[in-house]
């Protein structure tokens, strides 16, 4: 049986397979919190997403997680090819996320290989169908299931979803984006039990 916090952890790869990409700012940043810009709306962020294409990415990403004293550092690439989106982590060790229809199949360390139907974990398929609306530039399909935060400007901003549903917020307590334009430079994912996970994307592998 696959673990809550392993999907909380691997739904982040389905915002962070769009392939504008901007240079690494760091694995921890975080952008502060500041009014948005009257022109900058959620219909303008969204389209701006949308007009981004498919394409494989490096990045790395940061666990911060309660069993362990430091945080754990990861690198790997994530890839999108239509509706499959792959999440590959390389180094310290290998395991794989995959994503497609209404599945998700996670490969582990040692090995094993466990798949869930979406339509059996609510909290799964509304964080699944959230992302792939933000992909997509369907902006207003978050307000289904999340309270949507825009902050910032054209040039830099902050998405911050709140689940709304008691299912999502025991598990989950934010899902935190930030960019510029179309591209997606950070993904943050934080727990309800105070677990972590910051993924940065990489420019032209930098």
């Amino acid at each position: 049986m696959i673990s809550g916090r392993s999907i909380l952890i691997a739904a982040a790869l389905i915002l962070a397979s769009a392939p504008a990409w901007v240079p690494v700012l760091g694995p921890a940043w975080v952008p502060a919190a500041r009014a948005a810009d009257a022109d900058w709306t959620l219909d303008r962020l969204g389209a701006a997403i949308a007009n981004t294409g498919d394409g494989p990415v490096p990045f790395i990403e940061e666990r911060a997680v309660d069993y362990l004293d430091e945080p754990l550092m990861l690198s790997g690439y994530v890839a999108r090819e239509g509706a499959r989106i792959e999440k590959h982590v390389l180094d310290p060790q290998k395991e794989s996320v995959v994503f497609e229809g209404d599945s998700v199949t996670v490969r582990t360390a040692e090995g094993s290989v466990h798949t869930l139907d979406v339509d059996d974990h609510p909290m799964v398929q509304g964080l699944v169908a959230a992302f792939q609306a933000t992909l997509q530039g369907r902006m207003e399909e978050l307000a289904e299931r999340f309270s949507v935060a825009l902050e910032g400007g054209e040039a830099d901003w902050r998405l911050t979803l709140t689940p709304k549903t008691a299912a999502m917020k025991e598990a989950l307590s934010a899902v935190i984006l930030s960019g510029r334009a179309g591209t997606i430079r950070t993904i943050r994912i934080e727990t309800a039990d105070g677990d972590s996970s910051v993924m940065t994307l990489l420019h032209d592998g930098a």
